[in-house]
C-alpha cells in the first residue's frame, strides 16, 4: 500500500469536488462532464474505476470513486447530510463483492467518494455531493456516507445507560462539514441496534422496513438510536396512527378499541419484550403519555 498514491487520489477528489463548484454548481451537473472527469461512467451503482484505484488497496479492488442513487427504489435513504447507501444484489455476484469492497476501502483509506443524484432543479442532470464513508452494516447490507468536506468520526452506539436525552434541538443549516449526522444515522443505527425485522410481525424485508422515532422528530424527539424502533411500513403508519401503545414498563402492546386488536392490525406479538433491546424508559413513558392523550383512552 503506497501512503503517498493514497495522499495523491484524496487530493486529486478535492481538486474535481472543487471544479464541480464552477458553472451551475453541483447541483445540475452534466451527466458528460461527470464522465469527463472520471467520476461517474453510468455503468452500474458503484464505479471505482479499477485501472487508476486497483492499486490504492491491497486486495485489489479498488477505492471507490462514485456511487449512484436514482431516488427510484430507495428514496428516503438520502437527505441534506448524508444517505443510506445499499449494498449491491445482482447477478454479478463476484462483481458485487468487489463493489462492496472498494466501498469499504474509501473508509479504511480515509478517502472522501462522491455521491451522485438526480437533479431536482434541472432535470436530465445530476446533484453531486461530497462525503465519507463512515460505517457499513453487512447484516442488513448497508454503509453510511456522511457529506462534508471533511471527515466526521460518528459515534458510536450509546450504551443503555449512557445519558439519554428524550428532546433535542434541531440544529440550523450549516456548512457540510459542520452539519451533524442526523437522520441518515438515525436510521443506519436503529437498524444496525434491533436488526432488519419489524418489532410488530416477521417481516424481515429491509427494503420495507422504517425506523420511526419513538418521540416524534416534530416534538423535537431526539435521533439517539434509543429513540427509535424497527418496523414494516404497515405497522409504521399503524404506530404515527396511535392504533396501538407500548406500555413503558411491561412492553405490552395495548389498543383503544373501536374494534382494533392485534389481529385487525396484523400484529404477531404480545409485548416488545422478545426483542432484547427496547427503547429507552424515557422514551417510552413520553410516548405512553402522548398515546393515551391522541388516543384518548
Amino acid at each position: 500500500m503506497d501512503q503517498r498514491a493514497i495522499d495523491d487520489e484524496r487530493t486529486l477528489r478535492f481538486a474535481l469536488w472543487g471544479a464541480l463548484q464552477t458553472g451551475d454548481g453541483p447541483d445540475a451537473v452534466d451527466p458528460a462532464v461527470l464522465q469527463q472527469m472520471q467520476i461517474y461512467k453510468g455503468q452500474r451503482g458503484m464505479f471505482a474505476d479499477k485501472v487508476r484505484t486497483m492499486d490504492l488497496s491491497d486486495d485489489g479492488s479498488g477505492v471507490v470513486v462514485a456511487l449512484r442513487h436514482t431516488g427510484l427504489v430507495y428514496d428516503d435513504d438520502l437527505s441534506d447530510d448524508g444517505i443510506i447507501y445499499r449494498y449491491p444484489a445482482t447477478s454479478a455476484r463476484g462483481r458485487d463483492a468487489s463493489d462492496i469492497a472498494a466501498t469499504k476501502n474509501a473508509a479504511v483509506l480515509g478517502i472522501p467518494v462522491f455521491v451522485v443524484a438526480n437533479s431536482v432543479s434541472a432535470p436530465g442532470r445530476r446533484r453531486v455531493r461530497l462525503g465519507w464513508v463512515s460505517e457499513w452494516d453487512d447484516s442488513t447490507g448497508q454503509f453510511l456516507v456522511v457529506f462534508g468536506e471533511e471527515p466526521l468520526s460518528a459515534p458510536s452506539l450509546p450504551d443503555d445507560d449512557a445519558p439519554f436525552a428524550v428532546t433535542e434541538a434541531r440544529p440550523t443549516k450549516q456548512r457540510l462539514s459542520e452539519q451533524r449526522i442526523g437522520q441518515a444515522k438515525f436510521r443506519f443505527d436503529v437498524m444496525r441496534r434491533y436488526g432488519p425485522s419489524c418489532a410488530l410481525c416477521d417481516m424481515r424485508i429491509v427494503d420495507v422496513l422504517d425506523t420511526p422515532h419513538v418521540v416524534p422528530v416534530k416534538s423535537r424527539g431526539t435521533n439517539d438510536p434509543r429513540n427509535g424502533l424497527v418496523m414494516c411500513a404497515t405497522h409504521h403508519r399503524a404506530f404515527d396512527a396511535h392504533l396501538f401503545g407500548i406500555e413503558p414498563e411491561s412492553l405490552e402492546l395495548c389498543y383503544p378499541g373501536r374494534g382494533l386488536d392485534a389481529l385487525s392490525l396484523h400484529i404477531t406479538v404480545g409485548s416488545l419484550a422478545g426483542l432484547g433491546k427496547s427503547p429507552h424508559p424515557d422514551a417510552l413513558i413520553w410516548r405512553w403519555d402522548y398515546w393515551r392523550k391522541y388516543a384518548r383512552v
